[in-house]
């Protein structure tokens, strides 16, 4: 975890792999180039609302639900993708 200082207001950014389960974030950053393009073909985008749905006992895979379409993806991947929580 580490945060982000943006405009005077202090946010803290987390990998997806480090949300527990039933928790919605917003995604700020998916940090490989071919995840993202894979993500961005599902239509997940930066700033999509994402739903951390299911994890399993060891952490991967981890199922994340966005426009009621649900993605199974590993902890290795989940890593790769810079979260907020949602408020």
């Amino acid at each position: 975890m580490y945060s982000l200082n943006l405009c005077g207001m202090k946010k803290h950014a987390f990998n997806l792999s480090d949300i527990p389960e039933n928790e919605k974030v917003i995604i700020k950053d998916i940090k490989d180039r071919n995840l993202k393009i894979h993500l961005n073909r599902l239509g997940i985008f930066p700033d999509a609302e994402i739903l951390v749905s299911k994890k399993s006992l060891f952490g991967s895979p981890i199922a994340i639900v966005y426009n009621d379409m649900e993605i199974a993806l590993r902890k290795e991947t989940a890593h790769l993708i810079e979260v907020e929580p949602f408020h």
